[in-house]
C-alpha cells in the first residue's frame, strides 16, 4: 500500500549482493560439478577438492543428501563420499530425475544461473521475472506446470537458500562477518510495514555489556512477493524481499500467488495517488466524533491505472474490516473538525504563532502523524489521518 522509496536502494542492493554472493556461487560450483559429471559435461578433475567450495561440511552434506540415493534417511555421508561423487566415483547413485540427459540440461541452466547471477539478485522485479520465463522456455524439459520440477526446485532452494539467510547467523563473508536478514532489514531501515501502513516493524537490537556484539529482539518478516516455493529462483532477490508484519505476511497473505499485474509491489508502487481512505458513520453520533460505531474504507480511484492491483491487494490483507477497528482514530479527527468549526489548524497557528511554525510541523502537531506522502513509512495509519483530514476539510 506504501512504496519503499530510497535514493540508496541501488547501493543496498548491491551489499545484499554481496553478502549473499559468497554462499550462493559456491552452492552454484558444488552443484555444477556434480551435475556436470554425472552428465559428461566435464571432465573429472583428479585434485578436485572440499577446499574449492569454502562452505562446511554440513552444507556439503545436506546439499549432496538431495541428489543421491540412500538407503536410510538418517544414512551419513562422509567427507570422502563427497569427494567421490565430484570425482565421478561413489557407493552413492543419483536419485532417479538425474539421468544423463536431465544432468545435461541441469547442467547448462545452473551455467546460466551463475552467468545472470547478479541480475537475479539486485534485478527488478519485472527484469527477473522475464528471465525466469526465458530459463523455463529454454529448459522445458525441467518443466512441469509452468514451475521448475521438484528435483531441480530443492536444488534451487539450496543455492538461494532464505532459510540460511534468516536463521542465527546467515551467510559468512571472507572477512569473517555475516550477512543475514538482520543487516538487511537493518539496512533498509523500514518502520512501518509496506502492506498494511498499520504496525511498525523496528529492527531491535540489545548492545552486550562488552559492546561487541549485540542481542537480536525483533525485525520485520521478509514477504516474498513472488513466492518462493514456486519461484526458488528469486529467494533470495532483493526487490523480491519485503520488509512486512507477522500478520500481513504469514496470517493473510500466506501462500497467495502475487503477480505485478494483480497486485501492488511496495517497491514499484503505492496506494496513494491511486486510492483514498473514507468512513461511513452507522450512527449521528458518529457522524460528529461522539461515537466509534462507524466503517472506514478504502477506495481505489476510478479508472486508476492501479485500480485492479488495488483491489486485490486490499483484499487479500483485509484492509477494510481491520482499518475499521481503528475507527477511533477517524472519530477523534472528526471530533476535532466539529469543535473548532473547520478552523483547526488556523485556531493552532495562531496559538502558537511566535514559534513560526511550519505546515509540517502544525500537522504533526494537530494530528500527530507524518503530512508527506514520502514519509507515510514513519508512522502508522499515516495515510489514513491524512485521506480523513482532507475529506473532513481539516487541509486542503
Amino acid at each position: 500500500m506504501i512504496q519503499i522509496k530510497r535514493e540508496n536502494l541501488p547501493e543496498i542492493a548491491n551489499k545484499h549482493y554481496e553478502g549473499v554472493m559468497f554462499w550462493t556461487e559456491s552452492a552454484l560450483d558444488f552443484y555444477s560439478t556434480i551435475i556436470g559429471v554425472w552428465g559428461k559435461c566435464i571432465c573429472v578433475v583428479e585434485s578436485e577438492n572440499l577446499d574449492n567450495y569454502k562452505l562446511n561440511i554440513k552444507s556439503l552434506q545436506s546439499f549432496t543428501k538431495l541428489i543421491i540415493k540412500t538407503k536410510k534417511t538418517t544414512q551419513k555421508i562422509r567427507k570422502e563420499d563427497i569427494i567421490g561423487l565430484l570425482k565421478g566415483r561413489s557407493i552413492f547413485k543419483p536419485k532417479p530425475f538425474f539421468t544423463k540427459e536431465n544432468c545435461e540440461k541441469l547442467f547448462e541452466l545452473l551455467h546460466e544461473v551463475r552467468i545472470n547471477l547478479k541480475k537475479i539478485i539486485v534485478g527488478q522485479p519485472l527484469e527477473i521475472f522475464e528471465l525466469e520465463r526465458i530459463f523455463r522456455q529454454r529448459f522445458s524439459s525441467l518443466v512441469e506446470e509452468n514451475q521448475f520440477v521438484p528435483s531441480v526446485r530443492v536444488i534451487l532452494e539450496k543455492i538461494f537458500n532464505y532459510d540460511k539467510f534468516t536463521d542465527k547467523t546467515g551467510f559468512a563473508l571472507e572477512n569473517k562477518k555475516y550477512w543475514e536478514a538482520y543487516d538487511l532489514a537493518k539496512e533498509l531501515d523500514v518502520n512501518v510495514c509496506p502492506y498494511c501502513n498499520r504496525n511498525y516493524i523496528f529492527v531491535v537490537l540489545k548492545q552486550s555489556k562488552d559492546k561487541v556484539d549485540s542481542k537480536k529482539i525483533i525485525r520485520p518478516q521478509f514477504d516474498h512477493f513472488f513466492n518462493k516455493s514456486k519461484h526458488p529462483l528469486f529467494g533470495l532477490s532483493f526487490y523480491n524481499l519485503i520488509p512486512s508484519c507477522s500478520t500481513c505476511n504469514s496470517t493473510l497473505k500466506g501462500v497467495s500467488i502475487f503477480d505485478l499485474s494483480t497486485h501492488l509491489h511496495p517497491y514499484l508502487n503505492s496506494c496513494t495517488d491511486h486510492a483514498y481512505f473514507d468512513y461511513t458513520p452507522n450512527t449521528t453520533a458518529a457522524a460528529v466524533g461522539e461515537s466509534h460505531d462507524l466503517q472506514v474504507s478504502l477506495k481505489p480511484r476510478e479508472g486508476g491505472q492501479l485500480e485492479t492491483q488495488i483491489i486485490n491487494s486490499s483484499e487479500i490483507f483485509q484492509v477494510d474490516i481491520i482499518y475499521s477497528k481503528h475507527a477511533d482514530v477517524v472519530s477523534e479527527l472528526i471530533r476535532k473538525k466539529h469543535i473548532s468549526n473547520d478552523k483547526y489548524l488556523e485556531t493552532l497557528q495562531e496559538q502558537y504563532k511566535d514559534l513560526h511554525l511550519t505546515m509540517e510541523e502544525l500537522y504533526r502537531l494537530a494530528f500527530g502523524n507524518y503530512y508527506h506522502e514520502d514519509d507515510f513509512e514513519k508512522r502508522p495509519m499515516a495515510k489514513l489521518t491524512k485521506d480523513i483530514c482532507k475529506r473532513l476539510g481539516l487541509i486542503k
